[in-house]
């Protein structure tokens, strides 16, 4: 289930089970959307076909037939009229490293992340695919760099946890694998107050790591 609960509500109740939570603005809607929308196409099976119409305008279509290949010069025929367009650069970039060449996605992310330096998302975008070819240590940092530009974004908590623990089971140095799993079920109690100091119980099935 997931759940949108606004900046600085502290308790629902009658809810049980593990959900998912995005914190919103009520003054601004946008980027909770946004990270709806991330979460729905990161659990979906359904295929889905993006269709971009000016700056801010985006068409989903479900079960749609249009290939990888077409979607991907779509998007490069949008960047190319609205190069200043961010988001259609990152989009792009991700869907070049999920369906052709995750290296040349990968490239394309990185300079992204160098050209607008202080845009979290894209740190946060990288960092995954950077996990996808099991850079951990290359995905922590850009996580990193993500929670330190948005420490509001209880993403960056969550994603930056979980890429942690995962990199600290394999190690054999006791020490280092303590000190970076204590730092990783840190990141739970950090998210808890980044949605507003909603209580443990209610959020074990996002921040157990």
């Amino acid at each position: 289930m997931l759940l949108f609960v606004e900046n600085g509500v502290a308790e629902f109740g009658g809810l049980q089970g593990d959900y998912e939570y995005i914190a919103f603005e009520r003054d601004n809607l946008a980027e909770a959307l946004i990270h709806a929308m991330d979460y729905v196409l990161a659990i979906t099976s359904i295929p889905l076909t993006c269709t971009v119409e000016g700056p801010n305008k985006l068409h989903f279509r479900i079960g749609a037939k249009i290939s990888p290949e077409q979607q991907i010069e779509e998007l490069k025929e949008f960047v190319a009229r609205h190069p200043s367009n961010v988001q259609g650069r990152v989009e792009l970039a991700k869907l070049i490293a999920e369906t052709q060449d995750r290296a040349t996605g990968v490239a394309e992310l990185r300079k992204l992340a160098n050209e607008f330096s202080n845009v979290s998302q894209i740190h946060h975008d990288l960092a995954h695919q950077l996990e996808k070819l099991e850079d951990l240590p290359g995905a922590l940092l850009s996580f990193q760099r993500a929670l330190d530009l948005k420490a509001g974004d209880y993403r960056n908590y969550r994603c930056y946890g979980k890429c942690l623990h995962r990199y600290a089971l394999p190690l054999s140095d006791a020490v280092v694998k303590r000190s970076s799993l204590d730092k990783a079920n840190g990141c739970s109690n950090e998210l808890l107050l980044s949605v507003g100091k909603l209580s443990s119980r209610k959020f074990k099935g996002i921040c157990s790591l």
